[in-house]
């Protein structure tokens, strides 16, 4: 009787394992590479470009095994670099505002419902996306490498839109991640992506890594769905940035003034 107990106790262990694992928060850090082009080049110094395209930024996952937030960490960085940076050169007053990074934004996916709340904040006002999560095409390779500890797995994904590189580990065995990426058989904790314009010309990589995990059980009320903004589509959300932002471009072509950059 006493070797049948032990036997039945050791088995549970992974499965007790696995149900602590499945619930927490994730500390990410995103660097980006802002690719410049035009005057505003020859109009910095080399102190200044580097400033302007080398980019770093926090984001905090709070999770479990069926729905997920990703947005400002609980206590932001020092570290994080402002969204908005201004410059004197060639005589004029240079503004630079960085689409995409203001912390107020937030991302929900119910996993068990496959829903997707995205809240954008963009020149000034808030919008809220509700939708179907994006399917995504993983391939898994035999690759392995830890990550904090963890064991992880590499995937890719290839598109006319996009090129990315996951590595998500199966010891969090939650079908989630950073920016919206997920549906893998576990956590991803490293994430490299690159878009791709209808020109073919490929953006410079974004890479998001997983640098703090704290599983525990969260509190009630910790993961919710974003409600503030006003209700448009991802596709009336995407002619709006493209009209505003072509909007500027004209309005500061080679004056000084605001110059907006999109971020992944």
């Amino acid at each position: 009787m006493k070797k049948i107990l032990t036997l039945v106790l050791i088995a549970s262990f992974p499965l007790l394992a696995n149900a602590q694992n499945n619930e927490g928060s994730i500390l990410y850090t995103t660097k980006t590479k802002v690719k410049l082009t035009g005057d505003i080049v020859n109009m910095l110094s080399k102190e200044q470009l580097a400033k302007i395209q080398n980019r770093t930024s926090q984001k905090q996952l709070f999770f479990n095994d069926k729905e997920s937030v990703y947005r400002k960490p609980t206590k932001p960085s020092k570290e994080e670099q402002p969204t908005e940076q201004s410059f004197s050169a060639g005589g004029a007053q240079i503004k630079i505002k960085f689409a995409g990074g203001e912390n107020d934004d937030q991302l929900y996916y119910n996993i068990a419902n496959q829903q997707v709340v995205d809240m954008r904040t963009f020149l000034g006002k808030r919008f809220l996306i509700k939708d179907a999560p994006q399917k995504l095409q993983w391939k898994l390779t035999a690759e392995t490498k830890k990550i904090l500890g963890y064991e992880c797995r590499r995937a890719t994904l290839k598109t006319d839109k996009q090129e990315a590189e996951a590595w998500f580990t199966m010891q969090i065995p939650v079908a989630s991640g950073p920016r919206g990426y997920g549906q893998l058989p576990g956590m991803v904790l490293e994430l490299s992506s690159i878009k791709i314009k209808d020109d073919g010309e490929k953006s410079e990589p974004t890479t998001t890594t997983a640098t703090q995990i704290n599983l525990k059980k969260l509190d009630k009320g910790t993961i919710t769905p974003p409600k503030k903004g006003k209700k448009v589509s991802r596709k009336q959300f995407k002619k709006i940035q493209q009209r505003k932002l072509k909007e500027m471009k004209e309005r500061y072509r080679n004056k000084g003034g605001t110059i907006k950059i999109n971020g992944n």
